[in-house]
């Protein structure tokens, strides 16, 4: 019995410390009399403590077959030495019933282990006279209201358009089909030589794939390219400017390789021509 009226006490004077450490208070902001079926109740809870809150206290409450919550939002200030909470909430009503009083629904606050009750509020309910609309409201009360999952449903038909539009993107830029004039020009069958080539990286390989580029360079001009016309190339061709320096190196290098004994080839150097070869046949498709 003792360790009863023992506990009994601490339980009793942990609520008059809590009480005194914490202030509470609920207005309705758009206060009016008579509500209607649709209105909004627009809810300002207030936790007013003396100690800064560490987290934002987390609301609680019952479902409520008159009201539905649909949106709150809370911000913390601190105003002559007591930090306050202040919680938004907002009701939209859906009732049947008479016109009334009726209680909002009861607002808990959880809070460092601590359970807070706010003061509730009364709100009157008047009920539309019989009219078309009035049944029209009615009716829509029992009709499933809709849920943040529809609108997950149409971002994901965006998201699969924008999967579709990479994925057609990705395939027109990778894909061969040689009876498709604009997939068949001299850098794409160069681009297809080659990539047989490079299977084996033997220097004959590589050699043949420099003659088969430079012999695509040429039917793209119309006539033999080299270090003094490639201005002109590149202006007749205006989508290979972006990569003029990389032509000219090319060119350059290809020049001495092709009219001397001289040569440059190295495995990585081949991965480089196959890589430029693909690269001119990307832009040569440009629409």
């Amino acid at each position: 019995m003792k360790k009863i009226l023992f506990f009994t006490f601490i339980l009793c004077f942990h609520t008059l410390v809590f009480s005194k450490n914490y202030e509470t208070e609920t207005n309705i902001i758009n206060l009016k009399y008579g509500f209607q079926i649709g209105d909004l109740i627009v809810i300002e809870d207030k936790i007013i403590s003396d100690q800064k809150f560490s987290k934002a206290p987390k609301l609680i409450i019952k479902k409520d077959i008159h009201l539905q919550l649909t949106k709150q939002t809370y911000k913390i200030i601190e105003d002559k030495g007591k930090f306050i909470f202040i919680n938004k909430i907002i009701y939209q009503i859906f009732q049947k019933t008479n016109n009334g009083h009726f209680r909002l629904p009861l607002h808990k606050y959880t809070f460092n282990n601590e359970n807070i009750l706010m003061p509730q509020k009364k709100y009157w309910f008047t009920k539309i006279a019989n009219s078309s609309l009035n049944k029209v409201l009615q009716n829509s009360i029992d009709q499933k209201k809709p849920s943040l999952l529809g609108i997950k449903y149409q971002f994901s038909f965006l998201l699969a358009f924008i999967i579709l539009l990479i994925s057609i993107i990705l395939i027109y830029k990778n894909i061969d089909i040689p009876f498709l004039r604009r997939m068949n020009g001299p850098f794409a069958k160069a681009h297809r030589k080659i990539k047989i080539l490079i299977k084996k990286k033997e220097k004959d390989n590589y050699v043949e794939s420099i003659l088969i580029l430079t012999n695509s360079f040429n039917k793209t001009f119309g006539k033999n390219i080299n270090i003094s016309n490639l201005n002109e190339f590149t202006e007749k061709n205006i989508n290979y400017q972006l990569i003029k320096n990389e032509i000219k190196i090319f060119v350059e290098v290809s020049s001495a390789e092709i009219y001397s004994s001289k040569t440059y080839f190295t495995k990585n150097r081949f991965k480089d021509i196959y890589n430029f070869s693909k690269l001119l046949r990307t832009i040569e498709r440009k629409l």
